[in-house]
């Protein structure tokens, strides 16, 4: 396990808040962030380090309960992106529910499918 400062730690925390604003997040000491508390609890256990929850902050604007994410927020994030198989599965997942898509499985190929397929459609120019 390695510890990360409180400096680390805590730029670790904003770009997890950026990613998931309004949700809560939990982290471990080495800088993991979990969405839900029960696999925070079970790595922190396994790897004998302290854990932190990370209250969601008050959000004045609609987004979907269960990812954090607005749909504006969504489109943003995907037109500054680049989709590859690199990409935290659970955030492609969040993505694909907010942007209401239909992927043909929920394997992280297919969302990444999915995702491309849409953000394509965002670049084509309309007919005036």
């Amino acid at each position: 396990m390695n510890k990360l400062s409180k400096k680390d730690f805590a730029q670790r925390v904003d770009e997890y808040r950026a990613l998931y604003p309004g949700r809560t997040l939990y982290f471990t000491e080495d800088g993991n962030c979990f969405l839900e508390k029960s696999p925070c609890e079970d790595h922190a256990r396994k790897t004998k380090q302290k854990w932190v929850e990370s209250p969601a902050e008050v959000a004045n604007i609609p987004t979907d309960e269960s990812t954090g994410w607005t749909k504006e927020e969504a489109v943003a994030f995907l037109k500054e992106s680049e989709l590859d198989d690199n990409m935290d599965y659970q955030l492609v997942k969040d993505l694909v529910k907010v942007l209401e898509l239909t992927p043909v499985s929920n394997s992280k190929d297919n969302l990444l499918v999915a995702l491309e397929e849409y953000k394509m459609s965002l670049t084509v120019k309309q007919p005036e």
